[in-house]
């Protein structure tokens, strides 16, 4: 009786011997072989037929019940999950027997646990704690299959990342399950794939998006600039100097930012709008000589460079109104 399993009869049996149900506690002579041929007719039972004889899934599972086993003419060892879901057994018979990757390993399937009402997140569990967390994607897909919605995968914690690979989902259904931009930009959705969220730039800024990344879904320097990004931030994303002159930023403060004479000259800046801001062209090194500053300058640059925070302040500052001092040609 107990190699059935091995031999992939996978059930509950009762061995049948000259017309009457053998004991498992009786030796073989004792229940009637002989040396030679015996013909002995295995009985396939099920859940029903094992009701009648008083058997609990528990008892049929567990251990310590090996003699109340026996005394129902079945085996000692305890069954397991495969051989009673061969036997009929549904998963909401186990459940309460059983853990869910104990009834995983048992060959019962997503759907299974979805029609039991098991929750998403305790099916993910026991499938990655069966396949692994690398098989996140598989696992959203099997719990896709069987019938689990998006808001189900939410509330079991998937990622982004780990569902985008599925290509089931816009980003609107997306956020209407509970998924946020912060989420988006962690899953690597670039701000022009969010467009139908109709989100601001402000909004994609709290999010985490850098301004390479606003660059380019498109938006202009003087848009970043506007919800407080500085200049250092904007200039990184590449910008040409004439972009950055009409977002309004003046020939001083892109001076003191690292931007050459000769740049501002070829982004549109005039001579005399430098001369104006006191930088001027060494002739023949073609460096730029930066204009002395007054502490009011000292400080109107400093808030210019300074990281942004949540949009405080425009960095569009006048810095001709913060008291220059050009130096002397």
């Amino acid at each position: 009786m107990d190699d059935m399993p091995a031999a992939n009869l996978f059930g509950v049996w009762s061995l049948i011997f000259d017309g009457a149900e053998m004991d498992p506690l009786s030796t073989f002579r004792a229940a009637g072989l002989m040396t030679g041929d015996n013909t002995v007719t295995a009985v396939w039972l099920t859940k029903d037929s094992l009701a009648d004889r008083g058997c609990s899934p528990n008892m049929l599972l567990n251990g310590p019940s090996k003699m109340e086993r026996a005394a129902r003419r079945l085996r000692i060892q305890p069954y397991s999950v495969r051989e009673l879901r061969a036997a009929g057994y549904r998963l909401d018979d186990l459940a309460a027997s059983c853990t869910p990757l104990k009834l995983l390993s048992g060959g019962y399937t997503a759907k299974d646990f979805r029609d039991a009402g098991f929750p998403a997140h305790q099916i993910k569990s026991a499938l990655v704690g069966l396949l692994g967390r690398e098989e996140a994607s598989a696992i959203a897909k099997d719990l896709l299959d069987a019938g689990y919605t998006l808001p189900d995968f939410h509330e079991a914690s998937f990622t982004l990342s780990e569902l985008r690979k599925l290509s089931c989902f816009s980003p609107k259904e997306l956020e209407a399950a509970g998924y946020t931009l912060r989420d988006f930009c962690q899953a690597n959705y670039s701000a022009a794939e969010l467009e139908s969220l109709g989100v601001s730039v402000r909004q994609l800024k709290v999010a985490g998006y850098s301004t390479s990344q606003l660059r380019e879904a498109g938006y202009t320097a003087g848009q970043l600039k506007l919800v407080g990004y500085t200049l250092i931030e904007v200039r990184h994303a590449g910008y040409p100097v004439a972009e950055l002159r009409d977002a309004g930023y003046n020939p001083w403060v892109l001076s003191s930012c690292g931007i050459s004479a000769k740049e501002l000259r070829a982004g549109g800046f005039g001579a005399q709008e430098l001369q104006s801001a006191g930088i001027l062209i060494d002739a023949v090194s073609n460096k730029r000589q930066r204009p002395i500053q007054s502490p009011a300058a000292r400080q109107e640059l400093s808030a210019i460079r300074r990281p942004s925070s949540s949009s405080s302040r425009s960095s569009g500052i006048k810095l001709q109104s913060a008291g220059l001092l050009i130096a002397a040609s």
